[in-house]
């Protein structure tokens, strides 16, 4: 999809069906890929296609769905991979816990470095804005790119009509309710939120009908 200066490509990953984004400076043709989940061939063909440079791996958080791609994504396009250090010990057991899928996966990569909030990431002439927004997992991240849209990567933060689980091991519905409101309070209802499972929505949207967000 186009969005003006910045293009940004969504690709279904994993058993667990989990959204993987190929987002792109549309004049340097340098890109990041959001959420490395798993293995993609529709995401490989449109790396080719577009002939774009892969900078960074960017992990919202520690699931397995979200990062068990990490390893084999490097080892493509040579990119450093980058999440929080609250999430990389759950991270390291994600392989472990894939088997209970029967998804067999190489373990994830030793980051090249650890990003936490009011980092930025260039990659072109674009930059990434991190968040941290916990209560899905200690270490969530969001990212922010672009102005005109906005674009929110809110990993499993917020979907369309819904929020992330906090029943998970490190999940917290206080910091989840903390997160939501920095995020829903921040940016403009056109900002345009591409979650981590489901289709896109905007802040907009989110404010009305989300019945989640009656805070």
């Amino acid at each position: 999809m186009d969005h003006g200066q910045v293009l940004i490509y969504r690709f279904v990953v994993s058993p667990l069906r989990s959204n993987c984004y190929l987002v792109v400076c549309a004049d340097t043709k340098e890109a990041v890929i959001v959420d490395p989940g798993d293995d993609s061939q529709e995401l490989r063909k449109q790396i080719q296609k577009s002939a774009v440079t892969v900078r960074y791996l960017l992990a919202t958080h520690g699931h397995l769905d979200h990062l068990l791609g990490a390893s084999l994504w490097k080892k493509d396009t040579g990119a450093a991979f980058l999440m929080s250090e609250k999430d990389w010990a759950m991270a390291q057991e994600a392989h472990h816990h894939a088997l209970l899928y029967g998804w067999k996966a190489a373990s994830v990569p030793e980051p090249n470095g650890f990003i936490g909030d009011g980092d930025e990431i260039a990659f072109g002439r674009q930059k990434v804005s991190v968040w941290e927004t916990p209560g899905h997992s200690p270490g969530h991240l969001c990212f922010v790119v672009g102005r005109s849209p906005v674009h929110l990567f809110s990993g499993d933060l917020i979907f369309a009509g819904s929020v992330g689980r906090t029943d998970f091991p490190g999940g917290d519905p206080a910091e989840m309710e903390r997160s939501l409101k920095r995020v829903i309070g921040s940016l403009p209802d056109d900002c345009i939120i591409h979650p981590g499972h489901g289709p896109e929505t905007t802040v907009g949207n989110e404010r009305l009908s989300n019945s989640f967000l009656r805070f």
